[in-house]
């Protein structure tokens, strides 16, 4: 009774570490059609290009200083199912940490890949703002149905940087 009680608290506390978790992802074709129709409220939205040649400062553990970070690429796992995250009682050899992370997180259904998706993580950090270096901001993209209050506002803000920011329409 006690080690099933342990396994079902061990089995809830990492249910509730990845379940409070955030990702940000990044695609790295904003030409692919597919992704302004399912991500950009059919166009509406917009997208920003962002260089990573200077990674970003991202706290991405609880209580850890920040890290230096780029995003990861996102595997695609031929199976059609959630990956599987094997829990043990037994000591964790912290050399196998980041594959746990990896299959949490950093995994998809080959049935996603045509998004070549890219991932910066936050474990155990629920979804929030995400600052980042300015000079890492290199364009805006305006997606092919967006209001027109809202193109003008980009445009707006593209253009009061120095120097003025690249806009691109879909």
């Amino acid at each position: 009774e006690v080690l099933k009680s342990m396994r079902s608290a061990i089995e809830a506390d990492h249910r509730a570490l990845y379940n409070n978790s955030s990702i940000l992802s990044f695609f790295t074709d904003p030409t692919v059609q597919r992704h302004w129709a399912e991500y950009a409220d059919g166009g509406k939205g917009y997208g920003l290009v962002f260089d990573f040649a200077t990674p970003w400062p991202l706290k991405i553990f609880p209580d850890k200083p920040d890290l230096q970070c780029v995003p990861f690429p996102v595997e695609y796992s031929p199976h059609r199912e959630f990956p599987a995250i094997e829990l043990s009682i037994a000591p964790v050899n912290p050399s196998t940490a980041f594959d746990e992370i990896k299959r949490a997180l950093l995994t998809k259904s080959v049935d996603w890949s045509h998004q070549r998706e890219q991932r910066l993580i936050r474990v155990g950090i629920p979804a929030g703002p995400v600052l980042f270096p300015s000079g890492s901001l290199r364009a805006v993209l305006l997606g092919y149905s967006i209001e027109t209050v809202h193109r003008t506002q980009l445009l707006e803000l593209a253009g009061v940087r120095v120097p003025p920011l690249p806009v691109f329409e879909m």
